[in-house]
């Protein structure tokens, strides 16, 4: 179950941080993106914030930070996933914690319709399935004893 588990958040991972990651460079470089492809990538942003209720320049500039802070906030899902493969209890919850603080940036920072408009199916259901099994590891794997320096992060059950 634990490896199933890994498997999935990889992947989870992998699909959000590559797309996050392709994102922001390429609202970056959006200027090189109409020189070589002459498509204007920021107005397409403009155009889709004014449909959501923003400001044009607002949402482009909103949509720039999520995609930077992404690039900030996927490592610390890989650093969770490694503590699931070690069978650390805490790990799940942290997941659990990861994803609602997620979606709680998105909500505060953009609001619920960027959710509902914005968020693809797939995404969303990426996201449940990864909270599905944290939630089956949490309740079913037995924890190990895991040691960083002196700190314990969870006691063998």
């Amino acid at each position: 179950m634990v490896k199933i588990t890994v498997y999935i958040q990889t992947l989870v991972l992998f699909l959000f941080s590559a797309w996050g990651t392709i994102s922001y460079f390429a609202l970056l470089f959006s200027k090189k993106i109409v020189q070589n492809q002459n498509f204007e990538v920021n107005e397409q942003i403009k155009i889709r914030g004014a449909t959501l209720g923003f400001e044009p320049n607002e949402f482009l500039h909103k949509t720039l930070f999520f995609s930077g802070y992404g690039l900030v906030f996927w490592p610390v899902l890989f650093v969770i996933i490694i503590l699931i493969y070690r069978q650390v209890r805490l790990a799940n919850l942290l997941i659990l914690i990861f994803w609602l603080v997620y979606f709680g940036i998105i909500i505060l920072y953009f609001n619920w319709k960027y959710i509902d408009f914005e968020m693809s199916y797939f995404d969303k259901t990426l996201i449940i399935i990864s909270i599905i099994f944290s939630l089956i590891c949490m309740i079913f794997v037995k924890a190990k004893t895991f040691k960083f320096g002196n700190l314990i992060l969870e006691e063998e059950i």
